[in-house]
């Protein structure tokens, strides 16, 4: 749990490094993004802080009356490289937490840690709508009882490739 927290504070004084020295010229706006993965659809809300910068909180809910349910939230801070343009590369840092509830009284609860890296790039059709395409680094940190992972207690490492598809107003 210690190496968690430890990791949690890096992230946190990673976010303003990436930030400072960006432009400012751009008006905050924000959007709705969804990204899916082979068993996995996340909801962010991108929150551009500069023509570069975009800060999205990740949100992800499943529930099943026989089982419990898994509540995942984090958060993804995005740079471009470019911001002008129909395509845009960029990089970016990604951290989360996911909680599952079981439905039976007799199973405890479990939170799993997760952060990663993501390269990637996103192609804007207009200022409103973009599709991307993300590769993606993570590393996770299991609860002793989780099987999110396929490994209770332990710590790994995974590849993973998203898609997503923008609308910014």
């Amino acid at each position: 749990m210690k190496l968690k927290s430890k990791l949690l504070v890096v992230i946190l004084v990673l976010i303003p490094i990436l930030v400072s020295g960006q432009e400012t010229t751009k008006v905050v706006s924000k959007g709705l993004t969804v990204s899916v993965q082979s068993a996995q659809t996340d909801i962010l809300v991108p929150f551009f802080l500069s023509g570069k910068f975009i800060l999205a909180p990740v949100f992800q809910f499943v529930q099943a009356s026989d089982v419990g349910f898994d509540i995942s939230f984090g958060l993804f801070a995005k740079r471009f490289f470019i911001d002008n343009r129909n395509v845009r590369p960029y990089c970016g840092l990604k951290a989360g937490l996911g909680y599952f509830n079981p439905s039976s009284s007799g199973a405890s609860s479990q939170t799993d840690f997760a952060v990663g890296g993501a390269v990637g790039v996103e192609y804007f059709f207009n200022p409103n709508f973009s599709l991307g395409i993300e590769p993606q680094l993570n590393f996770y940190f299991s609860d002793d009882e989780s099987d999110r992972f396929g490994n209770p207690g332990g710590t790994g490492i995974n590849t993973a490739t998203a898609l997503t598809m923008s609308i910014y107003f």
